[in-house]
């Protein structure tokens, strides 16, 4: 049989990595319904969810699951230029659902975690994820681009520069940004509820936390281009000013 050197170079190779997508929580299904309110949420955003890959999460939906319309909800999402890419729970039910519109059916990595609802002012206390804590701190002195993307898969991620349109900065932790953030920003992406976004100056496309966002025209109407803190409240983001430094001495 053919031997192959250890030298050659494989004509393909696989590699892990961190993928950012939009998930759509179905929590009920009415033809009429879920059109009018698939397009109520894209016209809060036109064109952010655009051929953007979207994972269909089917975890809160009421109704009896094999009987699930898949074939017609990914219609309708095509309609909305949405792209599935797969469905997201590991129920045998959904699996079924997943085979029969040919698409991946994918597990959830962390379960989401009761949270209590946020206490007004920016000296509130979010309650402790029950995710697990990461470690190690990652930090970018070049400017991210557009286009780029920079992760920090096992920690915090620290930005000491500009983070332009069309670029993206995920962390399994915090981040730490400390020049104007124009990109995306989602921290806690390995599902730590208790992650948080310090922000010098909040000019985001999008921000979110364990999965949790707000798009660029919730975030203009809470702390434009301020320095700010969000934190996860209640299955939400609250955006408060970041607390000023205190002297010492």
């Amino acid at each position: 049989m053919p031997v192959t050197s250890p030298t050659a170079t494989a004509a393909v190779r696989f590699k892990g990595t961190v993928l950012s997508c939009v998930v759509l929580e179905i929590s009920s299904y009415a033809s009429d319904e879920f059109a009018a309110s698939l397009n109520e949420q894209i016209a809060q955003a036109p064109g952010f969810f655009t051929a953007a890959p979207c994972l269909l999460s089917l975890e809160r939906f009421h109704g009896e699951l094999p009987a699930f319309p898949i074939l017609d909800v990914l219609e309708q999402c095509a309609a909305a230029s949405i792209r599935v890419i797969g469905l997201r729970t590991g129920s045998p039910e959904v699996g079924q659902l997943a085979q029969i519109a040919g698409l991946p059916c994918l597990e959830t990595s962390e379960p989401r975690q009761q949270r209590r609802p946020a206490p007004p002012g920016p000296t509130a206390d979010p309650a402790e994820s029950l995710a697990p804590k990461v470690t190690g701190t990652k930090v970018i002195r070049q400017p991210v681009r557009s286009g780029q993307q920079v992760c920090a898969p096992d920690g915090d991620l620290i930005v000491l520069a500009p983070v332009s349109t069309g670029a993206e900065v995920l962390a399994a932790g915090n981040l730490h940004l400390y020049a104007p953030l124009r990109g995306r920003a989602l921290a806690g992406i390995h599902g730590d509820t208790g992650a948080r976004i310090f922000c010098h100056s909040l000019e985001a496309e999008l921000v979110a936390i364990a999965g949790c966002y707000q798009i660029v025209e919730q975030t203009a109407e809470a702390g434009w281009k301020q320095s700010v803190l969000i934190e996860m409240f209640d299955d939400r983001l609250v955006v408060n000013p970041l607390p000023a430094a205190r002297s010492v001495g």
